[in-house]
């Protein structure tokens, strides 16, 4: 009879312990936190630096220009439509603020930056500019 699993029992015993592993948590070790180790809120808590006097302010500073979006200068260049959902999303009273990691998130390779619509202190959306 013809083993169609024959192909397959080569990786059986990796499969098993992988299996195993999951299995049984007591096996899955968590990393000890280092400096070099952050968590997931660590890694997306971010300060802001900056208040933008004015939408005009904030698309003046963000112009993009690219052959591929057309002739003239776009704001925020292909991040353009997530730009306009911010806007229609602006309320009276509502700030416009850059953002940025922490400086350990940078180094650790999972820093961001980009601009925040800030409402009564607290971060209602925001756009991702820059990351690593």
């Amino acid at each position: 009879m013809f083993n169609i699993f024959k192909k397959r029992d080569k990786y059986s015993a990796l499969i098993a312990a992988a299996r195993g592993i999951m299995a049984n948590d007591s096996l899955i070790q968590p990393r000890p936190k280092t400096s070099q180790t952050l968590t997931l809120q660590e890694v997306h808590r971010h300060r802001f630096i900056r208040k933008y006097a004015s939408i005009q302010e904030a698309e003046n500073e963000n112009m993009v220009t690219d052959p591929r979006l057309g002739d003239s200068p776009v704001p925020f260049g292909f991040s353009n439509h997530q730009w306009r959902e911010l806007l229609a999303e602006m309320q009276d009273g509502d700030e416009l603020w850059t953002f940025s990691t922490s400086d350990e998130s940078w180094d650790n390779r999972c820093g961001r930056a980009g601009i925040s619509l800030v409402r009564n202190g607290k971060e209602v959306t925001y756009i991702v500019r820059k990351m690593n």
